[in-house]
């Protein structure tokens, strides 16, 4: 246990913290997610307004529509985008200095859940339309 914890405050440290952010590949990647995420809110507060009428969360090929749920449900998506977000970059930044492969694994991984996470969305709200 005292091994696990010597490991994390290592990987806190303000060494490690300056060349997480030296890191040309990493600062994009968490600008891209982090730009497509606010994109992703603003485009769901524009477009989808509060009503009383149930809103489909969920569409499949075979069934169509089949699961309705109440409108403010549809920003699960872009909150968990965002938690993917944190939870990839914080360690992302963890291990930068001991495997940056793995650290640029987590970026690119954040990048395609926020993809698929605004693709969701967009074809959701489509479906609504």
């Amino acid at each position: 246990m005292k091994i696990s914890l010597k490991v994390i405050r290592m990987s806190l440290s303000n060494e490690n913290f300056a060349g997480f952010w030296k890191d040309k590949l990493l600062i994009n990647l968490l600008g891209i997610d982090v730009v497509l995420n606010i994109v992703f809110w603003i485009f769901l507060g524009i477009k989808v307004s509060p009503s009383e009428e149930l809103i489909s969360l969920h569409y499949n090929v075979i069934f169509g529509i089949d699961v309705v749920g109440e409108w403010y449900k549809i920003f699960v998506l872009p909150g968990i985008g965002l938690a993917v977000i944190a939870a990839n970059f914080f360690l992302a930044y963890l291990i930068a200095r001991r495997e940056l492969l793995a650290s640029y694994l987590l970026g690119f991984v954040a990048l395609v859940v926020q993809i698929v996470l605004l693709v969701g969305g967009l074809l959701i709200w489509y479906a609504n339309i």
